[in-house]
């Protein structure tokens, strides 16, 4: 393959709050999900930057997306434990034409 990086970039979305709760008072969020940009620097050809939008939580992501005219399914899953660092995580991307 010539995927040379993939870099993901996550805002929160839903953190599933008690609305009972002080905000304040909210040091973790329960069940977070993100809005996450899956951004891939060589797909699907060395030189090509591709990206796609989904919605993931912290074991991972999966759906649909098009690029360059071609729908690909795709599945990311984190490896290492869900509640390290990201700096102490990985990512397994596959993408398989539909």
């Amino acid at each position: 393959m010539t995927v040379s990086s993939v870099t993901l970039t996550s805002r929160l979305l839903d953190a599933n709050l008690d609305p009972d709760k002080d905000l304040d008072q909210i040091a973790h969020p329960s069940d977070p999900t993100y809005t996450t940009t899956v951004s891939i620097a060589g797909f699907p050809l060395e030189g090509d930057k591709s990206s796609f939008v989904t919605v993931s939580n912290i074991m991972g992501f999966k759906g649909t997306t098009m690029i360059q005219n071609i729908e690909y399914e795709y599945v990311g899953e984190f490896t290492g434990d869900p509640l390290s660092h990201h700096e102490n995580k990985g990512l397994i991307l596959k993408l398989t034409t539909k």
